[in-house]
Formats: C-alpha cells, structure tokens, sequence
C-alpha cells in the first residue's frame, strides 16, 4: 500500500510523539520536551484545535512522519519521520504540506521562510555517508 498524507488531528498527537521520540537526529525525551520546552500531549493537542496545523503521513493507517507549524505566522515547530522510513521524501512533503497551509499574510510577512524551507529539504532531511550533516 502506497504511503498517504493528510492533515494532522488531535487524535493523532500520541502516534506523533512517538514518532518524535523515535528520532536519531535531535533525539529528545518526553520528559525533556516537556522540562524544556513546555511540550505534553495536552498541549500539542490543544495547540492544533487553535493555531497550529499539522500533516501526517501513513503506511497503512501507521504515523510515519508529521510536520507541524503555527498557521498564522508562518512557524515550523517539528518534522520528525520514524528512521526506518527517512530517505524517502517524507519529511520533505509533510513540511510542504504544512508550509502550503500557513496564511498567505504569514508567507509575505514571513517571506524568507519559502527559502529555508527549500534549503531545509534540501540539507537537513539527507545524511551523509558517516551519518552526518551533508558536506557543504
């Protein structure tokens, strides 16, 4: 079954954390997210009924990566995908999915975003050969 995408729900908060907390790069507890940066269930759940949106990607009704940002400024706040599915674009789609639903008015005020996001999936979502950050 081929893999799809779709926009992030409160219900899927759990799935996704569990999918942050399996990342190698940037690895991070629960217990870490939430001491630095105020980061719960509760919380991202509650952030998506207001101004944040999300997309997801799933293999068989699986979470196997997520993008979220806040939809009135523009924001990325998190791309994680589970690491036996990087290398295959995910990351890179969830967050044009999640960048093409912030408002326009973010877009323009925030106009350099379009710009890191495209350096961003470019750069930060492929891994060198020893495994670390592609040369320059």
């Amino acid at each position: 079954m081929p893999l799809t995408y779709r926009q992030m729900r409160a219900e899927d908060v759990p799935a996704a954390l569990a999918v942050r907390l399996s990342t190698k790069e940037n690895a991070v507890t629960l217990d870490e997210l939430k001491e630095d940066y105020s980061v719960t269930p509760q919380s991202v759940a509650d952030e998506l009924r207001s101004d944040a949106s999300g997309w997801v990607c799933e293999d068989d009704g699986t979470l196997v990566g997520f993008s979220m940002g806040n939809g009135l400024n523009g924001e990325i706040a998190v791309v994680a995908v589970a690491p036996e599915y990087e290398g295959r674009g995910i990351g890179k789609t969830v967050l044009a999915h999640t960048q093409n639903g912030s408002s326009p008015w973010a877009m323009k005020r925030f106009g350099c975003l379009p710009v890191l996001i495209r350096i961003s999936a470019r750069r930060a979502f492929m891994k060198s050969s020893d495994g670390g950050p592609p040369a320059s």
